[in-house]
């Protein structure tokens, strides 16, 4: 950074040296001075696209999403084929609840050929989980599952939206894998534990004689105490559920 102010001192008007301060700014976190030098970047030459994109980026990272928002804009209305914003639009687009306009924006990040296709597919998935659109959202973790076989977070997603279509068994086979790939997290726990009081739950008026009524209790008890594991680990929503379902187990 010191280097770049000198250069900056010797030659102030070029838009690339504030830039790449700011980079340097970026990097260190220190978000506003970074904005700051991108503005002077564009001062120099109102078009330079690479100091949209990174205030874009400083902005996004401080969540000041609007101001993001207006930047990724403009960067694309300069170059519309720049593959990197499509990326991070789509994510201020979801913290802004925008899950249509997150979805379109990573869908035309896949098609310029972006990187990571893994990570994309589960972005998306993710935005269509919070659309309720639980058999898309199953479909992008597929995806991203055949780029990265093992990847966690697709996998657990993936059995939490078997969960909200009460497909039960689907649902524990992959909170099962989540916790085979990583059982020193409470999620997996946690997921399997509302699979198995879920599913009780769903039939408890089928169940009538007492060996029916004493599998479910079983089936209760085993949730309960992943539940506990889960708590253990410091997953915080476990203790809530504690509360909810297993008290006077």
């Amino acid at each position: 950074m010191a280097e770049y102010t000198k250069a900056i001192n010797v030659k102030g008007n070029l838009p690339v040296l504030f830039n790449n301060r700011g980079v340097c700014k970026y990097k260190l976190e220190i978000y506003s001075d970074a904005i700051e030098d991108y503005e002077k970047a564009l001062k120099f030459d109102a078009d330079y696209v690479p100091a949209y994109f990174n205030k874009g980026n400083c902005h996004l990272a401080i969540a000041e999403y609007d101001d993001a928002l207006v930047a990724y804009d403009k960067t694309l209305e300069l170059q519309s084929n720049y593959k990197k914003v499509y990326v991070n639009r789509s994510k201020v687009y979801f913290h802004l609840e925008d899950y249509t306009a997150c979805i379109n924006d990573i869908e035309q990040a896949l098609s310029l050929g972006v990187k990571d296709r893994d990570k994309r597919y589960l972005e998306m998935g993710n935005a269509y989980f919070e659309l309720g659109k639980y058999e898309e959202a199953i479909q992008n973790y597929t995806k991203a599952l055949e780029y990265q076989s093992e990847f966690y977070k697709a996998i657990v997603y993936r059995g939490q939206c078997y969960l909200r279509l009460n497909k039960f068994k689907e649902a524990e086979v992959y909170l099962n894998h989540c916790i085979r790939l990583n059982g020193s997290s409470g999620e997996g726990y946690y997921y399997r534990a509302l699979c198995q009081i879920y599913q009780v739950n769903a039939g408890k008026n089928n169940a009538k004689t007492e060996k029916e009524l004493k599998a479910n209790n079983k089936v209760i008890q085993l949730g309960c105490s992943d539940l506990e594991k889960s708590n253990n680990l410091g997953y915080k929503p476990a203790n809530e559920a504690i509360d909810m379902y297993c008290k006077g187990q």
